[in-house]
């Protein structure tokens, strides 16, 4: 059931756009100064309706498009190619998909949660909700952060979600490890985010990327070397 959340979201995000398309002139000027610090603020820009409309939602849809039940499909099968020359043999029990499958899937539900959520700040600023789009965005990178790291620590090595190294990839206890403290460090992070999007709503982006980049460097402390890393997005 999980497996068609992110889709039905996007059907969401879509059906949104298309009911406010009649509220909002061809061309937007899309004040950004709200979503960062004031040092960091964006000057209002036009856009094109159908950009702000439809370019996050079509985003999602590739996101979604692309990763789903990937481990178990050719792009998996192209990333552990990918990764061969980098670990040698492929583990045993890392084919299994069916028994991490409900965890990966979480974390695609928060990737394409994420785009979506940017998309609603966006329109927030260019229809004038009562909502700070930092509030937004702060609460669904922060409430993401909490339940994707609860699960973190069930996901099994795979090419396409994780902390992938050369040591998380050859040893499933590296692997578990790093997912545990990487796990636990997103949990708080999460927290603080959701908080800070509601408190200070401009610095919510900047915290989310600022901890998730620090969660993700400490997690990479006992996952192997610098040079053999390679993470997964906001994805």
């Amino acid at each position: 059931m999980t497996r068609w959340i992110p889709g039905a979201l996007i059907a969401i995000a879509f059906a949104i756009s298309l009911a406010v398309l009649s509220q909002l002139p061809p061309a937007i000027n899309l004040d950004m100064s709200g979503w960062f610090p004031p040092a960091l603020a964006i000057p209002a820009e036009p856009m094109p309706r159908t950009a702000l409309l439809f370019g996050m939602p079509s985003l999602a849809l590739a996101i979604w498009l692309m990763l789903h039940e990937a481990p178990a499909g050719w792009v998996g099968r192209m990333a552990w190619a990918i990764f061969r020359p980098l670990i040698g043999t492929r583990p045993e029990g890392t084919s299994d998909f069916e028994k991490y499958a409900p965890t990966y899937r979480i974390v695609v539900i928060w990737a394409v949660s994420l785009v979506i959520g940017i998309h609603l700040a966006a329109l927030a600023v260019a229809l004038d909700w009562p909502v700070a789009p930092g509030s937004i965005v702060g609460f669904v990178f922060g409430i993401g952060l909490v339940v994707v790291g609860n699960v973190m620590p069930r996901l099994r090595p795979n090419p396409i979600a994780g902390v992938r190294t050369r040591q998380t990839l050859r040893d499933p206890k590296a692997w578990a490890r790093v997912h545990r403290r990487l796990g636990g460090m997103w949990i708080i992070s999460g927290v603080i985010i959701v908080v800070v999007g509601f408190v200070a709503p401009r610095y919510a982006f900047v915290t989310a990327v600022g901890l998730l980049t620090l969660s993700l460097l400490a997690g990479l402390a006992g996952g192997g070397g610098k040079n053999d890393v390679a993470l997964t997005s906001k994805d």
